[in-house]
């Protein structure tokens, strides 16, 4: 039953991946219409007359290029006032169509939508990926300085603020006294207080506030991710469209961000953006009555051994030293016994398919080495008092004096027994240091290998390594369980 019940388990994970991946992105899974892929903004951008297309990116990337007939506007624009006064000098009616992208997974393009949403100004269209997709799917782009405002209007909007979409401070201590949801959207490392904030503003969050990173939200080629995925990472926190929520980041413009996700990809209705966020409430910390809530370091710390998403935050900010800190990090799992697979999927999402395989080798292989040496030569006695008495040992034990490496290929190529505790119990046993390393590493790779192909490839993004690489990790996965089962039957262990 056990082993049937894997087998369901990896085809289902196999098949919606593939399935995610493989198949174009459905935006009607969606509940708004606002996110559009370039195609169909490409489409309507080429038959519609009375729309405008705003590119939020600094002059020099823009005129490197941009799409054709899209007007240029900048952060020191991106004030409610000063980009109203813009607007109005360029949009010719109450119904014209606005299209919105920029670098950065549309970063800055989404705190534009922030503004004009809070104008409720509803014909809005945002271009999945930006400037990067637009060009990744191979749309047109032209070079140059690009379109000016020639005609100034008389439009205004008329349309008042709605207040009921922006957080203020008071709003924020009323949330706090009442227990509600504050999304702090900072990037772990900075909400953790690990790093400095670009504002060089002091370390530290709002008081019994959550984390969610902005940017977790989307894909490696900038596109946001699907409904689903965006709905289990809340999920996981228990965010849920029923609670109220208030967002901030450092100034408004990641809070921002995951407003347009929250009530534009999910549909929650009961969002606001804290504007003032981490800038204000560090001002008010330091002049009025609000506090500053610390996370205890080791706290923190452990969070990154066991977070994959915390681990990739670090392991990609640290750029070439990245590999290093990897295999560091998973010898490190592995000799505290910490579970090895979100360090092991991490590997294949930030390294991928291949370089993903290589590095969890190399760090599997060290840590498994070194709690064997512990084991044996350094802690020897208190690790016999630990798990020498266990049904693990006394399994392990005869089985390396009855079968030999027999016993080692069964719990390494599926683990029958916790991976980390099996690198100490071999310490224990009669079996050979070079013997159990090499057949460890090349017994533990099968296995591994699985969980970084699958999870490099879906996130590449490219159908073709999707492909490869998916049904590589299949054959490996039913080699794997078909071989298990002769070497058991062979030498009649069960477990």
């Amino acid at each position: 039953m056990k082993k049937l019940l894997t087998v369901l388990m990896f085809i289902t994970i196999f098949m919606v991946g593939i399935t995610t991946s493989i198949l174009s992105k459905d935006y009607s899974t969606y509940p708004t219409n606002t996110l559009v892929s370039p195609e169909i903004a490409n489409k309507i951008i080429e038959t519609k007359k009375d729309l405008i297309i705003l590119d939020i990116r600094e002059q020099k990337y823009f005129e490197n290029g941009h799409v054709e007939g899209s007007y240029q506007i900048w952060e020191p624009d991106l004030s409610v006032d000063k980009v109203i006064k813009i607007l109005e000098s360029y949009i010719i009616t109450p119904n014209t169509h606005i299209f919105l992208l920029s670098d950065n997974a549309n970063y800055k393009a989404i705190r534009l939508w922030w503004i004009l949403d809070m104008y409720r100004y509803k014909n809005i269209s945002v271009i999945d990926g930006g400037i990067d997709n637009w060009i990744s799917t191979g749309l047109k782009v032209t070079k140059g300085k690009g379109t000016k405002a020639t005609v100034q209007t008389t439009y205004k909007f008329t349309n008042s603020i709605d207040l009921s979409k922006l957080a203020k401070l008071e709003d924020v201590k009323t949330a706090i006294a009442k227990n509600l949801v504050i999304l702090d959207t900072r990037a772990y490392l900075e909400s953790d207080g690990l790093i400095p904030n670009d504002r060089g503003l002091p370390k530290g969050k709002i008081p019994g506030s959550y984390n969610i990173p902005w940017d977790i939200m989307v894909n490696k080629d900038k596109t946001f991710k699907s409904f689903d995925e965006i709905k289990r990472i809340f999920d996981k926190e228990n965010i849920t469209g029923d609670r109220p929520i208030i967002l901030y980041s450092n100034s408004g413009t990641g809070s921002a961000y995951m407003t347009f996700v929250l009530k534009e990809l999910l549909g929650y209705k009961d969002v606001k953006n804290y504007d003032g966020s981490w800038s204000e409430w560090v001002y008010e910390s330091n002049h009025g009555d609000v506090k500053i809530e610390k996370e205890n370091i080791f706290k923190v710390l452990f969070s990154y051994l066991t977070k994959r998403e915390k681990l990739e935050s670090v392991i990609t900010l640290l750029g070439v030293w990245g590999p290093l800190a990897f295999i560091l990090i998973y010898i490190f799992i592995t000799i505290t016994i910490l579970p090895a697979i979100p360090i092991t999927v991490a590997g294949g999402i930030i390294f991928g398919p291949v370089m993903g395989v290589v590095y969890t080798a190399m760090g599997a292989g060290l840590g498994l080495s070194f709690s064997f040496l512990i084991a044996r030569y350094i802690a020897r006695e208190s690790i016999e008092k630990k798990f020498g008495n266990t049904p693990i040992f006394k399994k392990i034990d005869q089985g390396v004096r009855k079968d030999g490496w027999f016993i080692l290929a069964i719990t390494r190529l599926i683990p029958i027994f916790p991976f980390g505790i099996q690198n100490y119990v071999y310490g224990l046993t009669s079996i050979g240091f070079f013997k159990y390393m090499i057949l460890s590493i090349i017994f533990v790779l099968p296995g591994s290998s699985v969980y970084v192909m699958l999870a490099g490839a879906f996130t590449s993004g490219d159908k073709a390594i999707v492909l490869k690489y998916s049904i590589t990790a299949s054959l490996i996965f039913f080699g794997l369980m078909l071989i298990t089962r002769i070497i058991k039957k062979k030498i009649g262990f069960q477990n």
